[in-house]
């Protein structure tokens, strides 16, 4: 019954017109983002300097990094003259412009990514960045669900594209890491360990991995991405200095109880810990909170991933998808990595059998996705 009814549902949302109405909504999205380029709101503004976002700070890094100045990044007083050098004096809120000057957040592996970029000037720089970031999100789901109708449903969240594209953000980066380890994991699980160490970029995403790995006996994947994790380490330390480190340490415990950096405007968080610090709850209570449900979550998962019986497509999902519960810091351009577990549910094994057999399962993911 419950399988039946789940079909039905699904040829009721997933009909042509509706397949058509996705794609017609990221073709609009990229034509707005093409008109106010042609007009210059974006990403340069009127008197000629850049647009307040967040590939601002990648651009600069990738610069300083190509010219052989990273240390500069790591030195906030030095970093914010830059910053305000490149985009103008700070403006009071409510006004259009920069608010605050942000320190560099990333490890110093982070370096390896916007480096290419800091070669190219900067509108030049963001188009590609754009590209080539949603170039590797398409290639994971294309490797997770390689067919045209899925792919359109799957990676056609405007929410997401807006967020990740508006900002020059970086979830792309995280979604089509997490997607193609997930993707190499049963067929080339070295090169799976490859994707999953270069995401310590942003190491809070990685925790449920190594219970994953642990519980389905994966010690190749486990190896390959502690192998890749301690190169891409080194590597940085060698090009790019060890000041980083120090750097990233400290920005991880200097924080206000929003998450944002002293001084800083709160931060659009959206975690289980936000959700109980904008309740108004007392931080330790928030943190409770979020370690209950992190330790759960992590539960879980080890279940799900040490029985024979659970298909790896909903093991991917569900490693998904507590990826973004068990995190107390995760931003909206980070859900991109909820669309892989849409991917992973989408591949052609979760068939009506598929559904009835593990309809727990399913709600379960659903109830953790709603959250």
């Amino acid at each position: 019954m419950f399988s039946n009814n789940l079909l039905k549902s699904e040829d009721g949302i997933f009909t042509e017109w509706r397949l058509r109405a996705y794609g017609s909504a990221l073709i609009f999205l990229c034509l707005f983002f093409g008109w106010l380029l042609f007009k210059g709101h974006w990403p340069i503004e009127a008197d000629g300097h850049a647009y307040c976002i967040d590939f601002n700070l990648f651009w600069l890094t990738g610069k300083l990094a190509a010219a052989g100045h990273a240390a500069q990044i790591f030195d906030f007083p030095a970093w914010a003259k830059i910053q305000e050098a490149f985009s103008g004096p700070l403006v009071p809120e409510g006004m259009p412009g920069c608010h605050n000057w942000q320190p560099f957040y990333y490890p110093p592996t982070y370096l390896f990514f916007t480096y290419p970029f800091g070669l190219v000037p900067y509108v030049g720089a963001f188009m590609a960045w754009i590209v080539v970031l949603f170039v590797l999100y398409q290639a994971a789901v294309y490797s997770i669900i390689p067919r045209s109708t899925a792919r359109i449903v799957a990676t056609t969240p405007v929410f997401v594209i807006f967020t990740n594209v508006f900002t020059g953000q970086n979830g792309f980066i995280s979604a089509g890491l997490i997607g193609l380890s997930l993707a190499f994991l049963e067929r080339r699980p070295w090169v799976s360990g490859i994707f999953l160490g270069l995401l310590t970029y942003k190491p809070h995403f990685g925790i449920l991995f190594p219970i994953a790995l642990l519980a389905s006996r994966n010690w190749r994947v486990l190896g390959s991405a502690a192998v890749t994790a301690i190169v891409f380490g080194v590597l940085a330390t060698l090009a790019f200095g060890y000041d980083g480190w120090f750097s990233f340490l400290h920005g991880l415990t200097n924080r206000t109880p929003s998450m944002s950096v002293p001084n800083g405007k709160d931060l659009a968080v959206e975690s289980v810990y936000a959700l109980m610090y904008w309740v108004s709850t007392t931080p330790w209570v928030a943190w409770s909170v979020q370690l209950t449900v992190t330790a759960a979550v992590a539960l879980r998962i080890w279940i799900v991933w040490a029985s024979e019986s659970v298909s790896f497509n909903l093991k991917a999902a569900a490693l998904c998808v507590g990826t973004c519960l068990a995190s107390p810091y995760v931003m909206p351009y980070d859900f991109a990595i909820l669309t892989i577990s849409v991917a992973s549910l989408s591949e052609k094994r979760c068939h009506a059998d598929f559904y009835e057999e593990n309809e727990w399962r399913f709600l379960y993911v659903g109830l953790c996705s709603s959250l």
